[in-house]
């Protein structure tokens, strides 16, 4: 089979035709896990599990910063935390599950998947409604499990690298969340990606073509969904500054600070859909992590000013 691998066999393409449905995009492991996140999410929000869609959406989500934490090898020993196993005991014990929860959003930002809710008007404590039958089937979950009829299948591996989240993905996460029954109600529709480089471009990149010595680019997404216009509206902005200041790479500390006030001072968007605007913050969050090095990441705190910046809000 190796003669298929060889330098002329992959140039002109007879590789590609031999192999093609192999690289089918169901195939791969980010479609895999959101095919998974999906089937979970649904088993905790049906009538056996009974959780209410708002907090099976933030732990879920909360259940995958952590792991980006731990995949990015932040230093979580303070939590007796270093990998995904260390999580798995810690989320077996609800009690402790619960304290790690609390310390880690008061280092990180408590308003990124908080822990109480306004549901029906009346505020909810999470840690009140999640039993440890939730809490057994968010591990399965994080350790690359597959439901089936039977029960859950568990893989032999860790499947996932949660430190490579693409911006689509988490976009693709909120999509399944609301479902798509429920799009054109909510008026939920996403922008494809080749659309937004060329809006990018045309705008902002235009912008920093014609003002090379400018990093500040204030930009509001009156419909900001998921955040993927604001997301990559920040990337432009930091590589702009770092165009204009790479000096600031070589200190961490003031780079955070830097980061923190790009995005606040820069970024703002709204939407109708609370749960699109929690999803937008922490991709926003995620690419501010992106652009740190693991060690400096550690207690890095979610600007408060954030929260301000994306609000929820109809107009009609």
């Amino acid at each position: 089979k190796m003669k298929y691998f060889d330098y002329f066999e992959i140039i002109t393409g007879k590789t590609w035709d031999k192999y093609k449905n192999n690289f089918n995009y169901e195939n791969r492991v980010d479609y895999f896990l959101l095919n998974n996140i999906t089937e979970f999410r649904e088993k905790l929000i049906s009538k056996e599990y009974n959780l209410d869609p708002k907090i099976a959406n933030s732990l879920i989500g909360r259940s995958i910063f952590i792991r980006y934490l731990i995949d990015r090898k932040i230093n979580l020993h303070k939590y007796s935390i270093s990998n995904q196993n260390d999580l798995n005991i810690k989320i077996s014990n609800k009690e402790e599950c619960y304290f790690f929860f609390e310390e880690i959003l008061k280092d990180f930002g408590e308003d990124l998947f908080p822990l109480k809710y306004n549901i029906n008007g009346e505020t909810i404590y999470e840690k009140d409604l999640v039993n440890q039958s939730h809490l057994s089937l968010l591990i399965e979950l994080l350790q690359g499990g597959k439901l089936t009829k039977e029960g859950t299948l568990l893989s032999l591996f860790d499947l996932y690298d949660f430190s490579i989240i693409p911006i689509e993905f988490i976009s693709s996460i909120y999509e399944r969340f609301i479902g798509s029954e429920n799009q054109a109600i909510k008026g939920a529709y996403y922008t494809p990606l080749f659309l937004v480089d060329f809006i990018e471009k045309e705008t902002i990149g235009n912008y920093f073509q014609n003002n090379k010595e400018e990093f500040n680019c204030r930009v509001l997404d009156p419909a900001c969904g998921s955040g993927v216009f604001l997301v990559e509206t920040l990337r432009l902005i930091i590589n702009q500054f770092l165009n204009i200041y790479p000096e600031y790479k070589n200190n961490q500390e003031l780079y955070k600070e830097v980061l923190k006030k790009i995005v606040t001072h820069n970024i703002f968007g709204v939407d109708k859909d609370e749960n699109a605007v929690k999803v937008a913050i922490f991709s926003i969050y995620i690419t501010l992590l992106d652009n740190l090095e693991s060690k400096s990441i550690s207690e890095f705190k979610l600007p408060e000013l954030l929260n301000k910046n994306l609000f929820v809000a109809d107009f009609f």
